[in-house]
This record gives C-alpha cells, sequence and structure tokens, in this order.
C-alpha cells in the first residue's frame, strides 16, 4: 500500500479531526482539535473558516428568541458568517 502524501499528511489528518467533531456537534472536542491544529499549522487557510464553524455549535441559543431584532440579528449570523463557511471547510 502506498501512501497518499494529501490525504495522510499531518495537517489534514488535524483538519479531519475537527470536523469530525463539528459533523457530531461536539464544540469541546472541535475547539480542541483545533487548537491541536493551530499549534502545529498557525498558518492553516481553513483556520478562520473553521474558528467560525466552533464558534456557532459554542453559541448555539438555548431559550427563544426575546425580540424581533434578536430574531434578526440571529438569522444575518446564520446567512452571512455560518452558511457560507459551512461549504468551505468541507469542500
Amino acid at each position: 500500500m502506498q501512501l497518499d502524501l494529501f490525504a495522510d499528511s499531518r495537517d489534514v489528518m488535524l483538519r479531519n479531526d475537527v470536523l469530525d467533531a463539528l459533523q457530531r456537534r461536539h464544540a469541546c472536542d472541535a475547539r480542541q482539535a483545533w487548537e491541536r491544529l493551530m499549534g502545529e499549522y498557525p498558518a492553516d487557510d481553513t483556520a478562520p473558516i473553521l474558528a467560525v464553524l466552533i464558534t456557532a455549535i459554542e453559541n448555539v441559543p438555548t431559550a427563544r428568541f426575546v425580540s424581533h431584532p434578536a430574531l434578526v440579528e440571529a438569522r444575518r449570523v446564520l446567512a452571512d458568517e455560518i452558511a457560507p463557511a459551512a461549504p468551505t471547510a468541507v469542500g
């Protein structure tokens, strides 16, 4: 079996750890995996995108929206920040 340098490289494995935790919606694991990635590859191009997604699952609201402006802001964050980041991180 031949080693695939693209699929088996350390940065890819660390990135995949973050994505796996995100898919499981486990914020703590995602943050820890992201910190490992940043520790070894601080200039990784996916870092800002992954950080957006991690923050999104860390900050899932547990209460109902208390006002229309709060709902509008939550929708804006979802549409303008989270939704564009997801396909970029996974793709």
